[in-house]
């Protein structure tokens, strides 16, 4: 990879100290730094200032950095730096198409020594490290497919019933809603309550908050 004469770092982080550290860091080892603030459009926003590198956190308020990531590492090599220990979601970053993970807990150095890495053509994570991430992100996803198996049952009737439930709306509610009988709704909850192998409408909402399911139906990412 040719450098440009000033390698340019992006980093996109809510807080705000922690990206301000960050940036001093990298100025003072010879890069340009500039924040992104993830209220505005971050893809945007790495399209037009096109840095060499991105530093990217993943617990950004409203969405992950996970949503972002497959579109922004087209323009450049992402690192993800996060508080987020989990080597399962480390490996869903790998897959996303990061260079490489460091976390919070690491020196400020850490983070610095990743952009030069990546900026060499070198590894920004060891070889060993990103496997083991691939086969906890593996084993993850596996879990949570048997997990969302039951979901999958619902009829789309049946899906839109569980999520008025999660919604905290009441069988009448319901009823007025779809117009139809509140007899018919209390039909529709008991075969929810069924295909998911539960015995109460509270059983079934924290079963989806679970096993994620209510996550993925608001559009959050879950790793």
């Amino acid at each position: 990879m040719t450098r440009s004469p000033v390698p340019r770092v992006a980093l996109v982080d809510d807080h705000r100290l922690m990206a301000q550290a960050l940036g001093l860091a990298l100025q003072e080892a010879g890069y340009e730094a500039v924040l992104i603030h993830p209220e505005a459009d971050v893809a945007a926003q790495v399209q037009a200032w096109r840095p060499d590198v991105l530093l990217l956190d993943l617990d950004l308020g409203q969405f992950s950095g996970l949503d972002v990531l497959p579109e922004v590492r087209t323009v450049c090599p992402v690192v993800v730096v996060t508080a987020e220990t989990d080597a399962a979601c480390w490996g869903a970053c790998i897959v996303a198409g990061a260079a490489g993970v460091v976390p919070k807990s690491d020196p400020v150095d850490a983070v610095v020594a990743a952009v030069g890495a990546v900026l060499d053509g070198r590894p920004a994570v060891a070889e060993n490290d990103k496997l083991a991430w691939l086969r906890a992100h593996e084993h993850r996803t596996r879990e949570q497919e048997r997990n969302l198996a039951p979901f999958r049952r619902l009829t789309q009737r049946e899906e839109q019933i569980l999520a008025a439930v999660l919604d905290g709306q009441p069988a009448a509610e319901i009823a007025r809603t779809a117009v139809v009988s509140e007899a018919t709704v209390r039909t529709q909850i008991r075969s929810v309550l069924t295909k998911l192998g539960v015995g109460s409408q509270l059983q079934a909402a924290a079963l989806a908050h679970r096993v994620g399911w209510a996550a993925r139906r608001s559009g959050r990412r879950t790793v």
